[in-house]
């Protein structure tokens, strides 16, 4: 992903759209965006891959757990499901 925005590809695949605002996390790159006319913000982490299989069960385990919070009426971000169903994805590798 450059440095701007994530690949034009990856955008339109996923039906995101990057908005303008800007976001600064601790560690790896964010973005707002757009999809289905709600706000998400994507992020990218950069991943050693003897953790790979530990970050995707962490994001996996936070997702199913701010939607439940958000189910039970709880004011919880909601996970966007704009990667064919899932809130995540794991690309290159």
């Amino acid at each position: 992903m450059g440095a701007d925005h994530p690949p034009a590809r990856f955008l339109r695949e996923a039906g995101l759209v990057v908005l303008p605002e800007e976001i600064r996390p601790r560690e790896g790159r964010a973005w707002l965006v757009g999809w289905q006319k709600m706000r998400g913000v994507l992020r990218r982490l950069p991943v050693p891959v003897a953790s790979a299989a530990d970050l995707a069960e962490d994001v996996t385990w936070l997702h199913g757990f701010m939607t439940r919070l958000a189910g039970a009426g709880f004011p919880s971000p909601r996970p966007l499901p704009c990667f064919d169903g899932m809130s995540w994805i794991m690309a290159g590798g």
